[in-house]
């Protein structure tokens, strides 16, 4: 009988730790005076006509002012964006959710820069992450509701990197990540999550807290190879 219960506890503890690995998040991507929304687990994935439906009603905002998106393509929706627009953010209200005996509200908030000195823009959203880079760092930062978020736990990943590192934020809601030394040319992705003990129904069923899942990308240039001398 022990045998059996410590089997079964095992397989639900994979079981949720799958779960979690393979969760999906909106992420904005700008680049090339466009911007991209699209449902992915990670920022190296590529869009996915099967996760459409959770950008197909996103009404961005692009400097306090609506940007209207395009048809759906593949899973993602893009839009131009106009000479000096630089930052873009959306929210979107996933709806009641369960998960380990939890019911909660999901909520995504998706910004994306169209460079690391954009990333620090605050943007004033319910629930944003900064970046900024501080020699061989980079510096996050998790707001909720305009004030810092403590012990927050920070997903980033490089360009090239299949797995995502992780930190977590001091009492000023400010985390480090160690910059590469030899970045790839690419997108950063970076997530957190915060949570508000906040109850409420959606759609007819109850919850008793929200969770808010933040993402932020910009793009970097990659270490570029020694010239050799003629």
């Amino acid at each position: 009988m022990r045998t059996f219960l410590g089997t079964l506890a095992a397989v639900l503890v994979l079981a949720s730790l799958q779960t979690a690995a393979h969760a999906h998040f909106i992420w904005a991507t700008v680049e090339n005076h466009q911007v991209r929304f699209a449902l992915l687990e990670n920022i190296a994935e590529a869009p996915s006509a099967k996760f459409e439906k959770y950008v197909s009603s996103l009404t961005p905002l692009c400097s306090g002012k609506k940007l209207t998106l395009g048809e759906s393509k593949d899973g993602a929706r893009y839009a131009p964006l106009a000479a000096g627009q630089k930052v873009v953010v959306a929210e979107s209200v996933i709806g009641a959710k369960e998960r380990n005996g939890e019911t909660y509200l999901l909520v995504y908030h998706a910004k994306g820069a169209a460079s690391l000195a954009a990333a620090g823009t605050n943007a004033k959203e319910p629930v944003e992450l900064q970046a900024r880079r501080e020699g061989n760092s980079l510096i996050l930062s998790v707001h909720q509701n305009r004030r810092p978020v403590a012990e927050s736990e920070v997903w980033v990943q490089w360009p090239g990197e299949e797995e995502p590192s992780r930190v977590k934020t001091d009492a000023q809601g400010n985390a480090k990540a160690e910059w590469p030394t030899a970045p790839q040319s690419g997108m950063v992705g970076i997530r957190a999550m915060t949570t508000e003990a906040t109850p409420g129904e959606s759609e007819g069923k109850k919850y008793t807290s929200v969770h808010h899942w933040a993402t932020l990308t910009f793009p970097i240039e990659g270490a570029k190879p020694a010239q050799c001398s003629p």
